[in-house]
């Protein structure tokens, strides 16, 4: 296309003096429009190869207005070349036109809507954390666990991740602690669970923190452990949806369960009501070693007339 501009270009004297050479402007102009809408078909199928036809465009471009700067340098214009300049105009409004269907296209950073997001696994010699796991990824971890592995943590997963990994995990003897960690547990999800974690005989600590189990979740929970022989260390810390509707659930667990000794409450919105629910609990529980509560019932707690008989069980933070 560049050379036959230049052609045109090197026998504009001639076409300019003959009356037949304006057939043949027209011709080569009308040429040109074609092949820039080719070339604009061109363009949007292979974007990878925009940055060399804009190259191609801005060279026509300025082809184009050398040729107009020449006709109109002539002093006597007649109707056909006021007809050339016409159409040349046009040609220039399309290239432009192209040229601003190209440019985007060219800064356009591609798409990662479609791409899904891998999660974070981290190792150590004895644990491993999984961070917004696929289940591929989970299923590749538990391929890989060894006996030296004893503590596995889930965050910001969702409940059917937990139930995939748990279901699995709990039977295996060498795991001996699960933390679930800013992941909403349902409690359909615990009922489903709820006979291997009865049953469990290696797991030692349990826990469940930062906003992912609520009030239902909990008592699904207690039912479980009630029967649990091994699980001593519950972790149910900074969940504002554990209220004092769990907490007689909670004392019941401190009355029936015997293994349990170290149970942990702070951050949960469990009110002094709930709190005294379980204080009276330890009067007949002689085994769970220190109860965990939030420091601003340490006041209410150290009035009660029994304080001083569990006192020493008790952790305010």
């Amino acid at each position: 296309m560049r050379m036959e501009i230049e052609q045109i270009l090197t026998n504009k004297t001639g076409l300019l003096d003959q009356n037949e050479s304006l057939i043949d402007i027209k011709r080569e102009i009308a040429e040109l429009q074609e092949q820039i809408s080719v070339m604009s078909v061109h363009i949007l199928n292979k974007r990878e190869e925009n940055e060399e036809l804009m190259q191609e465009i801005k060279d026509y471009k300025r082809d184009t207005l050398k040729l107009d700067q020449e006709i109109s340098s002539e002093q006597t214009l007649d109707k056909r070349e006021e007809d050339k300049h016409v159409i040349h105009q046009e040609i220039k409004e399309q290239l432009d036109r192209l040229m601003i269907t190209v440019e985007p296209h060219q800064t356009k950073e591609p798409s990662n809507t479609s791409r899904e997001e891998t999660g974070e696994v981290k190792w150590t010699s004895r644990s491993v954390s999984l961070i917004k796991p696929l289940a591929g990824q989970c299923q590749e971890v538990i391929s890989q666990l060894t006996d030296s592995h004893q503590y596995i943590d889930l965050h910001h997963s969702s409940p059917d991740i937990v139930y995939l990994m748990m279901s699995q995990v709990l039977d295996i003897r060498a795991i001996k602690g699960i933390g679930i960690y800013n992941t909403k547990i349902t409690k359909d999800v615990i009922l489903l669970l709820s006979h291997t974690i009865t049953n469990n005989t290696s797991l030692v600590a349990l826990g469940f923190n930062d906003d992912s189990i609520n009030d239902d979740g909990v008592i699904a929970l207690t039912q479980s452990l009630i029967n649990n022989k091994t699980i001593t260390r519950l972790h149910l810390d900074f969940n504002p949806d554990i209220t004092s509707t769990s907490a007689q659930s909670l004392a019941e667990l401190l009355l029936y369960n015997h293994t349990l000794s170290y149970l942990y409450l702070i951050g949960t919105n469990i009110d002094t009501d709930g709190v005294l629910v379980l204080m009276e609990s330890l009067r007949t529980n002689n085994t769970l070693r220190s109860l965990w509560l939030d420091k601003k019932y340490e006041q209410t707690c150290s009035s009660s007339p029994y304080y001083e008989t569990i006192e020493n069980r008790l952790v305010f933070m």
